[in-house]
């Protein structure tokens, strides 16, 4: 594929102008499968994004986006915990909360599960004293979630069977329900 030399940013000292690019085999540091830094890949990196003439793919797409969505569920989650800081008895952002430890942990393996379950208990204390909460069936379903992925299998089916019962319908709390469901026949 044609290089732009007019679109790259390099130092003429130090870097060779791509004047075409090619795939380029590699191995992902991260997974070890083999997969192609592809020449229009390069392309946009160098000439789009103006990435830094030394910089090449080290990890193959699939795990570039698992540690992109990673970094955003941290994101989300320190947003959160700063949210909450501002007003802690809020019970739209414990389960808030809740929900963003639980979806970290579902996906990097970190988290405190204990501070999303006082959080999903702690909403449904506060919403009852006044507050709007999302509702107490939601708080069952990241109470369930908690204990399904610390492998307290009775205590997640029961606590996912009371959420099935309890969830209002909607779009909102459908794909909760989905959840719910598959969990129930796994656990």
């Amino acid at each position: 594929m044609r290089g732009d030399i007019r679109k790259q940013e390099f130092c003429p000292h130090c870097h060779v102008p791509h004047y075409f690019y090619t795939d380029q085999e590699k191995v992902c540091v991260q997974c070890g499968k083999p997969f192609i830094f592809s020449a229009s890949e390069q392309k946009y990196w160098y000439e789009s994004l103006k990435f830094h003439f030394d910089s090449v793919a080290i990890r193959c797409v699939d795990c570039r986006r698992k540690r992109r969505s990673e970094k955003a569920l941290c994101v989300q989650l320190g947003e959160t915990v700063k949210r909450l800081k501002a007003d802690p008895d809020d019970p739209v952002r414990l389960l808030a909360l809740a929900e963003a430890i639980v979806r970290y942990r579902q996906r990097t393996g970190r988290g405190s599960l204990n501070e999303a379950i006082a959080a999903a208990r702690k909403s449904v204390k506060k919403g009852r004293s006044g507050g709007a909460s999302r509702g107490p069936a939601e708080a069952l379903f990241w109470e369930a979630c908690c204990h399904a992925l610390t492998e307290r299998r009775e205590r997640a089916r029961h606590l996912f069977q009371r959420f099935l019962q309890e969830a209002p319908g909607g779009q909102r709390f459908a794909p909760m329900i989905r959840e719910a469901k598959a969990w129930t026949e796994s656990v």
